[in-house]
């Protein structure tokens, strides 16, 4: 018997990265459908609200190396409700989550002991990050940007290829700006 997966991909994608896009590949090789969660974290002060940060999710799903998932195994939406709360109105029962290193490890267990005490049912699943995307971050782009020549940003956004032409320019353009 064939269930259908569907898991949340939760994040603030301020911007969105290479590193978020090699967790995505790997969380839809396990799941029929992801849906990239853009929300708020009250502990945080973003850059760009949440549609300039959706329609750069939207821009990579269109024409990147996944360019044909967008609202068929991924969807994007916004929410400012808690985790928690978003999965239970939706019948969600998989969270995704990426690791760059042990700190991201500690934080995101305590972050899972929270949210599943509100919701038992959740499982959250861990991808690491290919060691290529380790050291890239939003906040580090975001202050990279402010900083460096588009050339040098477009390294720094893609390491090791061009996935989606372009999207890195108008990342650059936009964070340059705030």
């Amino acid at each position: 018997m064939n269930r259908f997966s569907l898991a949340v991909y939760p994040g603030s994608f301020d911007p969105i990265h290479a590193g978020h896009i090699a967790v995505l590949k790997q969380a839809l090789e396990v799941f029929d459908q992801v849906i990239i969660l853009v929300a708020d974290n009250p502990g945080k002060t973003y850059q760009c609200p949440h549609g300039i940060r959706t329609n750069l999710i939207h821009e990579y799903l269109n024409t990147g190396d996944l360019a044909g998932c967008n609202g068929n195994e991924c969807i994007v939406r916004c929410t400012s409700k808690p985790l928690a709360e978003f999965c239970r109105d939706n019948s969600i029962n998989f969270v995704v989550r990426g690791l760059r290193n042990g700190t991201d490890l500690d934080y995101e267990e305590s972050q899972q002991y929270f949210v599943t005490k509100m919701l038992p049912e959740l499982t959250y699943t861990f991808f690491t990050v290919p060691p290529i995307y380790r050291e890239i971050s939003s906040s580090s782009l975001r202050q990279f940007a402010k900083l460096s020549t588009l050339a040098e940003f477009d390294r720094a956004y893609w390491p090791d290829e061009r996935a989606c032409e372009g999207l890195a320019g108008h990342i650059h353009q936009i964070y340059r700006k705030k």
